[in-house]
């Protein structure tokens, strides 16, 4: 007679573990410590295996049979069920090591060890606020360039144009060094180039009063960074050259020669 809840529900655990039978090779083993597991019992091949199901009731009854009855068909055409099974479990663990999450990780740890605390806490809260929920149990060669652009368009949505864009580049980031470790194909956030909304430039205001400008030449002066910075930025008022001639004059190598 097939079982039912109720009847699972009432039997009571032995000093030996027993079965109590379903019906088409399903049946549920009650062990001493009152455990309720489902086994499927089948032939195959000359043999009588059985086949874990899992505890009830977190499988139920009805999940019992569905999942009897799918591994019927693998007898039927003289598969081994439960290969079928520790292949898909592979298969599911396979897929967790290269989900982005996974190669997020590897790449936060490869690439960003030897960057500033800033740089880091910029990184992290763009994969762990907006790319990770979204993304990150997704197989990172699986992930499309429309999945992308969704987490993009979220951001946008709240305002932040400016993180979007610093979100996107993460995203490329991560995408790029699963293609260099050989777990990814492309970068699909090349596909959305011109997809976000631009950002605006603010330029910083000059400082024109004399009290401000006294202000900025005591923090040069008193500016404890690496020799060739300091050198640039008192130079800087001396020259009245843009930021970005002192960026580029502090990288030369010193050639001997005033520069022209």
């Amino acid at each position: 007679m097939p079982l039912s809840d109720t009847k699972i529900r009432a039997l009571k655990p032995r000093d030996r573990k027993y079965i109590e039978v379903d019906e088409k090779g399903l049946a549920v083993e009650v062990t001493p410590t009152g455990a309720k597991r489902w086994v499927f019992r089948f032939r195959l091949h000359g043999k009588r295996p059985e086949m874990a199901l899992g505890l009830y009731p977190d499988v139920s009854l009805k999940r019992a049979r569905e999942l009897r009855d799918e591994a019927r068909q693998h007898v039927a055409a003289g598969i081994d069920p439960r290969d079928v099974k520790r292949a898909r479990k592979e298969s599911a663990l396979e897929a967790n090591r290269n989900s982005f999450a996974a190669v997020s990780g590897e790449w936060f740890a490869a690439r960003m060890a030897h960057l500033s605390k800033s740089s880091k806490d910029r990184a992290q809260r763009a994969l762990h606020s907006d790319l990770l929920p979204y993304l990150g149990k997704r197989p990172i060669a699986e992930i499309t360039a429309p999945e992308v652009l969704r987490c993009l368009r979220r951001i946008e949505s709240r305002g932040a144009l400016e993180t979007a864009h610093r979100v996107k580049r993460v995203a490329s980031q991560v995408f790029r060094f699963a293609v260099a470790t050989g777990k990814a194909d492309r970068d699909p956030t090349s596909d959305l180039s011109g997809a976000l909304t631009p950002t605006k430039k603010k330029h910083l205001a000059a400082i024109t009063d004399p009290v401000g400008a006294g202000r900025l030449m005591a923090s040069i002066d008193g500016y404890q960074g690496t020799p060739v910075v300091r050198t640039a930025l008192k130079l800087s008022p001396l020259l009245f050259c843009r930021p970005g001639s002192c960026a580029s004059w502090s990288g030369r190598k010193s050639t001997g020669r005033p520069a022209r």
